[in-house]
């Protein structure tokens, strides 16, 4: 058939066919990859799952949480929880606020142990190598550091049989998801209280009640901090929110797992959706307590450039001192504000007076 075209026509044809054939092999291409993404896309963390191998030349492990000699006291610790993956090898590294809020809980709770959770596998280096900010809150007795292997963590606990099927690798927050089992898991098994990395602790925690949380303003049940007892309602209240967390998981709900899950068990265990009339109602409320936004997160979300901001230092300081038992710095929003050492913001005046340590260590910027 091109036998009998001209030359310019055999061209033109040659030539759409080769593009017809580099289309259909990109288009080939691009579906490996997708197939590939998709395959690998929902494959559990490495970081999570503690297949990475520590150098021991490089530093110490951290030990397991469940494997040393010092373990968590039943109802008197303190715990925070990173689920970041590490960005510097396996290296243990804080913000100078993680740290602040670590050494607040010491600074105030000395009859408390504190003990920081990492989900991956870390290691700290020798002493005299640390970071500062390390040094800071290792000054401190009371401060243990740890790391969480996470399936030997959920074993005899409501959501083991769901972890080992996988389905929360699938999440789109994984950080965030991960951050919020490992908090129910904690309370599961110890009881105490389960802080952010993003709040400051202003007050000894010793006056409260046993279980506990704080409302926010959008009448949900804040994780900020959520405090709940190794036995009787407490720990049935952990176990009922494992067992809501697996049934109701959406991977691509970022509440899903925590507030969502909190709310929904404490409407259960109250005999209400109103939560105007959970708060300050212990005995409508099987001994949980739920707090008003101002013991717990005093500062809107949508205001919390107010907490970095020497023009509202009068303010902020009048709406929490004497009244608020922390302060939230919502991360999400918040972790790109710089602010220098000095400023005399509600927060660095704070910062001063509840984590001395950690401020010193900061540098410029805190």
């Amino acid at each position: 058939m091109l036998i009998n075209m001209t030359p310019r026509l055999k061209r033109c044809i040659i030539n759409c066919l080769n593009l017809i054939l580099l289309t259909l092999i990109l288009i080939y291409v691009l579906s490996i990859r997708r197939i590939y993404k998709m395959e690998t896309k929902y494959q559990p963390a490495n970081c999570f799952l503690n297949k990475n191998e520590l150098d021991d030349s490089l530093g110490i492990p951290l030990e397991d949480v469940l494997l040393s000699e010092v373990e968590p006291i039943i109802e008197s610790t303190i715990f925070f929880i990173d689920t970041s993956c590490p960005s510097n090898g396996n290296i243990l590294e804080l913000t100078a606020r993680q740290a602040c809020a670590i050494e607040s809980a010491a600074f105030n709770n000395d009859i408390y142990q504190i003990f920081v959770l990492f989900a991956s596998p870390r290691y700290q280096q020798q002493e005299g190598k640390r970071h500062p900010l390390i040094d800071a809150i290792l000054s401190y007795p009371n401060v243990q550091l740890r790391q969480v292997n996470l399936m030997r963590y959920a074993a005899g606990t409501p959501i083991e049989d769901w972890l080992k099927k996988g389905e929360l690798f699938k999440s789109s927050y994984l950080s965030t998801h991960l951050a919020d089992v490992l908090r129910l898991l904690t309370l599961y098994r110890f009881g105490g209280i389960c802080v952010h990395l993003d709040t400051m602790i202003l007050n000894t925690v010793t006056v409260l009640p046993l279980n506990y949380a704080g409302a926010d303003l959008d009448n949900q049940i804040s994780t900020a901090m959520l405090s709940l007892t190794s036995t009787g309602f407490g720990h049935q209240f952990a176990g009922d929110c494992l067992r809501d967390l697996q049934q109701s998981f959406d991977a691509n709900n970022r509440h899903t797992s925590g507030r969502d899950v909190i709310t929904r068990a404490l409407q259960r265990a109250c005999g209400t959706f109103n939560v105007a009339e959970m708060r300050n109602n212990p005995k409508g409320c099987q001994s949980f307590q739920l707090y008003n936004h101002t013991q717990f997160l005093p500062i809107k979300p949508a205001d919390w450039r107010q907490l970095f901001e020497e023009e509202f230092l009068d303010e902020v300081l009048q709406q929490t001192r004497g009244v608020s038992f922390m302060l939230h710095l919502w991360h999400s929003k918040s972790h790109k504000e710089r602010i220098k050492r000095g400023t005399k913001a509600a927060y660095t005046q704070y910062a001063r007076r509840h984590c001395p340590k950690a401020y010193a260590a900061a540098g410029e910027y805190f």
